[in-house]
């Protein structure tokens, strides 16, 4: 459970934001994220007849829906899992669709200036999340290309044995 108190000094630092109609929305927020987790960005808009307050953290995107009579349900989405952001604008309020593993989110009448601020932070950590994962492929491929070549340096005589574990374990520590 999170600090109510570091919630509200993160959500001070987010911004001016608009917050009206999502008081237990913010007030059930610290059950739901961890301690060491941080908001980036918030956007309040509107799930079919609810208010819904979209969460960027540092971790993940937590969209915490209203419900009148039964309290707040939550949806908790790795960015690894967001396949896609887009977003409209109309005179004062727009709309904003994230597609994930469960299909397409549609969330309705954002401020503008919240869901262009809210979608450019969430477009930022989907992205950085997806350079890390690519990187990390091409990281683990080049080190497996490198042992395969050691070892046949080995198979062919040119390299020890105990070199070549040295080796491999200067390409595994990185």
């Amino acid at each position: 459970m999170k600090d109510p108190q570091e919630i509200k000094n993160e959500i001070a630092a987010v911004g001016p934001v608009s917050l009206w109609g999502v008081r237990k929305e913010l007030r059930d927020l610290r059950h739901k994220m961890f301690p060491d987790e941080k908001i980036v960005g918030l956007c309040r808009a509107f799930s079919k007849s609810t208010i819904v307050l979209l969460v960027a953290t540092d971790q993940r995107l937590i969209i915490m829906d209203n419900f009148t009579f039964y309290g707040t349900d939550h949806k908790d989405i790795s960015y690894m899992q967001i396949s896609g952001v887009d977003y409209n604008t109309r005179m004062f309020f727009g709309k904003i669709i994230i597609e994930d593993q469960t299909g397409r989110n549609y969330y309705d009448y954002a401020l503008n200036r919240d869901l262009r601020k809210f979608v450019n932070i969430l477009l930022a950590k989907v992205n950085a999340f997806r350079d890390k994962m690519v990187g990390n492929g091409r990281k683990n491929a080049n080190v497996a290309d490198e042992l395969a070549k050691l070892w046949k340096l080995v198979e062919a005589g040119a390299v020890s044995k105990e070199e070549f574990e040295k080796r491999k374990a200067k390409l595994l520590d990185g």
